[in-house]
């Protein structure tokens, strides 16, 4: 996945991480799953499961059901990243 400036995520994570081991940064990298709610507009969960359901039609969801998985609420994420 490439990102601003043609970085993939795990060179911005390395360079990030680097900065803050050099001391030069004060830095957190925050890592979630799945996000839903009212900023993550094109987001799986809202797209499949909250958008079909509002629209009286049946949700879709694209996981293993023999798998654990997570989603975050995107007005929670700030809190649990900080404080």
């Amino acid at each position: 996945m490439q990102q601003e400036g043609g970085k993939s995520g795990p060179q911005i994570a390395t360079t990030l991480l680097r900065e803050i081991q050099a001391g030069n940064l004060t830095a957190l990298i925050a890592r979630s799953a799945d996000f839903y709610g009212p900023e993550a507009r094109n987001s799986v969960a809202n797209l499949l499961v909250f958008e079909k359901l509002a629209q009286g039609n049946k949700a879709l969801c694209l996981v293993n059901h023999s798998a654990p998985h997570s989603y975050t609420f995107t007005p929670d994420a700030p809190r649990l990243w900080c404080c």
